[in-house]
């Protein structure tokens, strides 16, 4: 939105938070996509709304043993939110929320608990859209999109959006409530962060095995091996070729590389390196220097 002055900003067309939100609840309240016609209040009240504790993301592929280990690590790993006290206000509500990539099926939600503190009084007619639409005069029609929940919610205690959002990079959301006929508005402020799918490792499962070639007359730069990384660049020549190929295979780890086939095949050397058939004990354990027939165990 290249917008210079509120005059222009009043004149722009709303944005729409489909955008940036795949799916969205509150307290299991699927939100609802709608042009509303009263986004904007004669008088508002003075929100409180605060980020509460224990937000985290999750999968959506809750029967992929990796997929649910890396929303485990990456929570471990990354704090979303900062409840400390000494924060300043203007960013005590930034969350930094993992997203899902442009071309990526979703694969991340967030569970985000808030809370809106206007004690005993129960909060009703909440709406979600983008912050800077406020400031607009809505589309043609007057209205604005935004996401509805339904019914009343408590107050005093933490209700949690559960998100599930795509694309990347800070966007300001307002979310609008009511409370004892009060209207309020608040801003959440999410940072998002674009979660790629891990690269599959089937321990104990031995791939396709991949060729080496020309290796006696040319160096050979990055080599990419089947359902494994790319292999660091290392020179090869013939007085060491065995010793530095069995260097190559201690540095890969076991599930990613089985057998290294040698063409051309050495003189008084195999065709073949081969790891042990044991498997590995854990996903990313490193194979070990084996002997002169290149029996690597795990």
């Amino acid at each position: 939105m290249a917008i210079q002055n509120w005059r222009e900003l009043k004149n722009a067309n709303p944005l729409n938070p489909l955008d940036v939100f795949q799916r969205v609840s509150l307290n299991s309240v699927p939100g609802e996509f709608d042009y509303i016609d009263d986004l904007i209040s004669s008088t508002w009240g003075v929100s409180s709304l605060s980020v509460a504790p224990d937000a985290k993301i999750y999968t959506l592929n809750g029967t992929d043993e990796q997929d649910i280990n890396d929303a485990d690590v990456w929570n471990f790993q990354n704090p979303v939110t900062n409840l400390d006290a000494s924060v300043p206000p203007p960013i005590q509500n930034l969350v930094f929320v993992r997203s899902n990539p442009e071309g990526q099926a979703p694969l991340w939600g967030m569970f985000l608990p808030i809370q809106f503190n206007t004690g005993p009084n129960p909060v009703s007619n909440v709406s979600l859209t983008f912050s800077v639409n406020g400031g607009t005069r809505g589309d043609k029609q007057g209205t604005y999109p935004t996401i509805n929940f339904s019914g009343s919610f408590p107050g005093s205690s933490p209700v949690v959006l559960d998100m599930v959002t795509a694309g990347y990079g800070s966007v300001s959301m307002m979310v609008k409530y009511t409370a004892d006929s009060i209207d309020y508005a608040a801003e959440l402020k999410l940072e998002l962060i674009p979660g790629y799918k891990s690269s599959p490792v089937n321990a104990g499962i031995a791939p396709a095995p991949f060729s080496i070639s020309s290796l006696f007359t040319t160096p050979i730069g990055v080599m990419p091996v089947d359902n494994g990384p790319s292999v660091p660049e290392i020179q090869y020549g013939i007085g060491d070729i065995i010793t530095k190929i069995r260097a190559l295979a201690s540095a890969l780890p076991c599930a990613v590389i089985r057998t290294i086939i040698l063409s051309p095949t050495p003189v008084g050397e195999s065709s073949t390196l081969t790891c042990s058939t044991i498997a590995c004990p854990t996903a990313g354990s490193t194979c070990r220097e084996g002997d002169r027939q290149g029996n690597i165990p795990c």
